[in-house]
């Protein structure tokens, strides 16, 4: 096996990641590999770099369909695998495995990603609470005691609703002045 040591890679969309890989070989024609290659562990440094770089650079970092670096999916595994043995063609290595050891955004834009990936989950946590704050109204609604409220009793409690489900602090209770 052979590990990459860390390196700054560009992703598709231009994010810079810290990436170190390893990959696992084996030389299965030992003349052709003797013929052919001098410095055998810079060539394959060299070529499985270069792999790496090429299919890193064609991938996001995390993907909503599923095909980013972060998962690792067998789609780029394979990718990167195939794309080394094509390089290696001819020199007798046979490539097994080619995994990422290590990736991270580059420091630079680390806490600006962290922010990002936060607000995306903040922003689907809220969705998901919309869809239930209906789901309660329309219940509510549909319900004996939603068929006796006027509109603006409706209204009122969806507001309610929608403000106690939604909102970032704890509910505080709230006396009406207008009954004393």
């Amino acid at each position: 096996s052979y590990k990459l040591d860390k390196s700054q890679i560009t992703d598709l969309n231009g994010n810079p990641l810290i990436v170190s890989a390893i990959v696992n070989y084996q030389i299965e024609h030992p003349e052709e590999f003797i013929s052919k290659i001098k410095g055998a562990n810079n060539y394959i440094f060299n070529q499985a770099e270069s792999s790496i770089k090429k299919t890193v650079s064609k991938y996001p970092y995390e993907s909503d369909d599923g095909i980013g670096l972060k998962s690792e999916n067998d789609q780029i595994v394979n990718e990167m695998k195939s794309d080394l043995q094509i390089r290696l063609d001819g020199t007798g290595i046979k490539v097994n495995d080619v995994r990422l050891t290590d990736m991270n955004y580059a420091p630079e834009i680390a806490s600006l990603m962290l922010q990002k990936q936060q607000a995306k989950a903040t922003l689907v946590a809220k969705e998901y609470l919309v869809k239930g704050a209906v789901e309660m109204v329309e219940d509510v609604k549909n319900s004996n005691v939603g068929k006796d409220m006027n509109q603006e009793q409706q209204s009122k409690l969806i507001t309610n609703l929608m403000s106690l489900l939604i909102s970032n602090t704890a509910v505080q209770p709230v006396i009406p002045l207008n009954n004393f």
